[in-house]
């Protein structure tokens, strides 16, 4: 077991209190999962530690997908680029809790090169375009990867960028043999008690050099009917997923498309939320409702096909989930966007954006960048 072992991530917290993360060392226990034969089994042994009293913190990646419905394909990794399918350390507690990060000096630079070119990224937006027009689908998150040179200190450069930007479920993993960055500002599920609780985010804007001009961007985002529209697929997608699981009558969604603003970006969010019973198993929840609805499309099954077929590589952890759960049972859980996968092989950084019907792709591989410019923001 390595001793760099380290978990940093947010804590489940009652609604309006001050958020805060755990960090989590000297597991007593790692449960790994490398295949998807293997996830449910890892899952509830990871439960039954939880009911035992212990925490837990840790992963599950995109290609765990196919082990709740086998329905949901994705990109295998070769065998010279295996990663964890999930990923849980076991505590008897946090070691530390904090509420904030500091900044740090001498932070190295990430230079991000995309591994896919443009001419090619407008050839597959326009591919699902044609399967949008032809009635497959409505919605498809198109992601690509971008890589960078190996750095030499992961959380150096995660604090300085949770200093400089700080997002609401960002998360810090170092297993001895990775890092991961997560700078994500997405809830993909938290649990309280037996109310969940999903934030699911699209629609973005660029920030303006100005206060009127950015207030004006707000108000541009927060009225554009596209962005609306895309942001309301989600949102009945987490209501159906929800549905599957929660008590009848006990969905709600609201507010509907309200506008978060991050250091380089706008974000356009809903907030859904239901009532389970109380003892419902892990293993259901993720049933229900893995992978993200935002970062799959609609309906989720043949997105995820269309994904398989247009994506040239596996996305890992990348719009998987990071997340710590608690002895009662209670949880967070982000979506892993804008999250680093950092080796000795060097950066690796999934970036996408939902492509539907009026898509302009050269407007989404603008987007698409957008949102891998906080690296450089810190």
């Amino acid at each position: 077991m390595s001793k760099k072992h380290r978990i940093i991530c947010r804590l489940p917290s009652e609604s309006g209190s001050v958020p805060a993360w755990g960090i989590f060392i000297s597991p007593i226990d790692i449960v790994v999962a490398n295949c998807a034969d293997d996830i449910i089994c890892a899952l509830n042994k990871v439960e039954k530690y939880t009911e035992s009293g212990k925490y837990a913190a840790g992963f599950v990646s995109y290609e765990a997908a196919p082990a709740f419905d086998e329905a949901f394909k994705v990109n295998e990794s070769g065998s010279d680029d295996l990663f964890p399918l999930l990923y849980f350390g076991i505590y008897d507690a946090p070691s530390e809790i904090i509420y904030d990060f500091s900044a740090v000096d001498a932070v190295e630079d990430v230079k991000l090169i995309p591994d896919i070119s443009f001419d090619d990224y407008i050839s597959r937006v326009k591919r699902i375009k044609e399967y949008i027009y032809e009635g497959d689908i409505y919605q498809a998150n198109f992601t690509f990867r971008s890589k960078a040179a190996k750095i030499a200190n992961s959380y150096n450069l995660f604090c300085d960028l949770m200093y400089s930007h700080p997002v609401p479920y960002g998360a810090y993993i170092d297993t001895g043999e990775f890092q991961i960055l997560s700078l994500s500002p997405e809830l993909f599920l938290e649990k309280q008690g037996d109310e969940l609780l999903s934030i699911p985010m699209k629609g973005t804007a660029a920030r303006k050099s100005t206060t009127d001009e950015d207030l004006k961007a707000v108000a541009n985002l927060a009225k554009d009917p596209k962005n609306r529209a895309e942001n309301l697929m989600i949102v009945d997608m987490v209501r159906n997923d929800l549905g599957r699981i929660c008590r009848t009558g006990s969905i709600k969604a609201d507010p509907l498309f309200h506008v978060d603003t991050y250091s380089t970006l706008h974000q356009m969010i809903s907030e859904v939320r239901g009532t389970v019973d109380e003892h419902l198993s892990l293993t259901d929840i993720f049933t229900a409702l893995f992978p993200a609805a935002s970062i799959t499309g609609a309906p989720k099954v043949r997105a995820m096909q269309i994904i398989q077929e247009l994506e040239s590589s596996p996305r890992k952890l990348y719009t998987g989930s990071i997340g710590c759960i608690t002895p009662d049972m209670n949880f967070v859980f982000n979506v892993a966007i804008r999250t680093l996968i950092c080796n000795e092989n060097g950066v690796e950084l999934g970036i996408g954006s939902g492509i539907v019907a009026d898509s302009v792709p050269e407007d989404e591989w603008s987007e698409s960048l957008l949102k891998s410019s906080f690296i450089t923001a810190h």
